[in-house]
């Protein structure tokens, strides 16, 4: 059964809006773009673990897509929980093609390109053992039960090739291609047949998880940009990003590419509560939008139908419900 599903990570949605205001002068704009390419690609990975994860029998397992879970000032995120009676493991989905060798002497992984480059990457097993740390702590200090708590790091790409040192085999029991996923949890439900949790204790534990999700919203600024003040201002156009776009005739038009819109406004919102404030006032959008008058502002603002509060002079407008949501 699927507690919490997979949706467009937070991470990309930040980095996305950052990039559509971002100053187009700007050295770093190539590296941003990598940044969230790399992101869309390890996205499609995990959404093509799907299918394998889908063979799981719902009454016996609980999936949780993308947690991000506290630990202290800063939280850990895992890619996929699979919670059942008798074990948990964490899965930490890698999309990434070429030739693949995992480095047991220095923790790393390297990829080799067709041209014989080497590429370096963190290495995913230590990153994966990590979070089993972390969730065991996590456990301990909301006094969740025991429950034994196993990983691994599939492999999404099906044209990569994995590779390790000699006499290491036995990494590839953690490490593997999706498909391989159905046998090796037959493999622990072979190791762990004792039930360890009652229904009741799995409901705890899913309430837990659920409740103390806290996706970061604080990405990508201040590598990027030194203030909120260099983001470029303005609605932009749904068909080209142009900013900004122009009103006309209660629509919004775009001089670049001559694509109407009624409703580009609302993602200029989003960009807002993305990139600088969770709440905004009728005088910040009038600011943030290049608005000629607070009244067009207003009205806007209450066509959303987005969540409010405070009187009609000081109204502040909220996120819609979903914005948020990792």
């Amino acid at each position: 059964m699927i507690v919490k599903e997979r949706t467009i990570p937070l991470k990309i949605q930040v980095g996305e809006a950052l990039l559509r205001r971002y100053p187009k002068h700007y050295v770093d704009r190539e590296e941003l773009q990598n940044e969230i390419d790399r992101r869309w690609a390890g996205y499609w990975g995990e959404q093509s673990l799907d299918y394998y994860l889908g063979l799981l029998d719902e009454k016996k397992y609980m999936i949780f897509h993308d947690l991000n879970l506290p630990m202290g000032e800063y939280t850990f995120q895992i890619d996929t929980l699979v919670l059942s009676s008798y074990f948990v493991l964490i899965i930490e989905a890698k999309n990434i093609a070429g030739s693949l060798f995992f480095d047991k002497v220095f923790h790393q992984l390297i990829r080799t390109n067709p041209d014989g480059s080497e590429e370096g990457f963190p290495d995913p097993i230590s990153q994966v053992r990590l979070h089993e740390l972390q969730l065991g702590r996590f456990f301990d200090q909301h006094r969740l039960p025991k429950v034994p708590i196993e990983y691994a790091v599939v492999m999404c790409n099906k044209y990569s090739i994995l590779k390790t040192n000699p006499g290491n085999r036995r990494v590839f029991e953690k490490v593997y291609k999706a498909p391989h996923l159905m046998r090796r949890v037959q493999h622990l439900e072979s190791i762990y047949q004792k039930e360890v949790l009652s229904q009741k204790e799995l409901q705890k534990i899913s309430r837990t998880l659920l409740k103390k999700n806290t996706p970061p919203k604080k990405f990508f600024m201040d590598r990027y940009l030194l203030s909120k003040n260099q983001l470029r201002k303005g609605i932009h156009c749904p068909s080209c990003f142009s900013i900004p776009v122009h009103r006309d005739k209660r629509q919004w038009y775009c001089r670049a590419c001559g694509c109407y819109s009624k409703d580009a406004h609302i993602q200029a919102l989003r960009d807002y509560f993305l990139l600088i404030d969770t709440k905004i006032s009728i005088q910040e959008f009038r600011e943030f939008a290049g608005l000629e008058t607070k009244s067009v502002a207003s009205r806007l603002l209450a066509s959303t139908n987005f969540p409010s509060s405070g009187a009609t002079k000081d109204r502040l407008y909220l996120p819609p419900a979903d914005l948020y949501r990792g």
